[in-house]
């Protein structure tokens, strides 16, 4: 236990995270989302495109952020989209 506390500890919240590197994170999670599937099927670079798109297109959108949590070497473990 105490050593999941400090890997926790030693991640952190990054406020602007690299769109290609959100893409390919969140092309990653959604690999079974059956909306995600139906719009690009079932390749992994189909679904990177298309979030990278759809960040690019949100970027320009009032109040658009993106959030990630990343590992000490800077590896996005998690993403968010906010607007």
């Amino acid at each position: 236990m105490p050593e999941d506390l400090d890997a926790a500890a030693s991640r952190r919240i990054d406020t602007d995270p690299d769109p290609a590197a959100c893409a390919e994170l969140l092309a990653a999670a959604f690999v079974r989302e059956p909306a995600v599937s139906w719009i690009c099927g079932g390749a992994h670079s189909a679904r990177a495109r298309w979030f990278r798109a759809t960040l690019r297109t949100h970027a320009g959108l009032a109040g658009a952020r993106r959030t990630a949590l990343v590992d000490p070497d800077g590896r996005l473990l998690a993403a968010a989209v906010l607007t």
